[in-house]
Parts: structure tokens; sequence; C-alpha cells
């Protein structure tokens, strides 16, 4: 959890990254952010971990659904100043 709120923090203060809809997935550091909020926020039987996304909330670190079924969400995301980053 540490290491991904590091990484997103990283990225916002980063001047050279510009803002877009979405932040480049070229980036290592993005790269890093999707593995890690893959393992943190999506449990074993594939549904949200509530609980680590709450914690991020409280960090001012939104994951949010980006695309959704019946059984919840496919795809998420995480808004930040630079713009959304997908996992899932």
């Amino acid at each position: 959890m540490e290491r991904l709120i590091e990484l997103v923090r990283e990225i916002e203060r980063d001047d050279q990254i510009k803002y877009s809809q979405y932040v480049s997935i070229a980036l290592p550091s993005v790269m890093e952010i999707q593995t890690i909020a893959e393992d943190i926020l999506i449990t074993e039987n594939g549904k949200c971990n509530w609980e680590n996304i709450r914690l991020l909330q409280k960090q001012k670190i939104f994951p949010f659904p980006i695309e959704t079924d019946s059984t919840g969400w496919l795809v998420g995301g995480l808004s930040t100043r630079k713009g959304i980053i997908v996992y899932g």
C-alpha cells in the first residue's frame, strides 16, 4: 500500500508528466502502480477489496470503476492530478 501511495505522489509531483485523461502506461511507475493496484485492490475471487480502497481514499487517492457489469467492476481506475491510471 505504501509503495502505491508513494508512486502516485511521485507521478503527481513530476513536472515532466503532463495532464492527460489517462496517464501513459509506457511509464515504468505506471506499470508498477497497475501491478500493485491489481494485487491490493482486487481480491482473490475478483471482487473489490473495499478495506484497501477505503485506506487509499483516506490518502486522497480515489479508485473508481471504469467499466462494470452485473457482477461488479471489470476495470478500475485511480484518479490522480495527472489523469487516470487504469488497472484490473
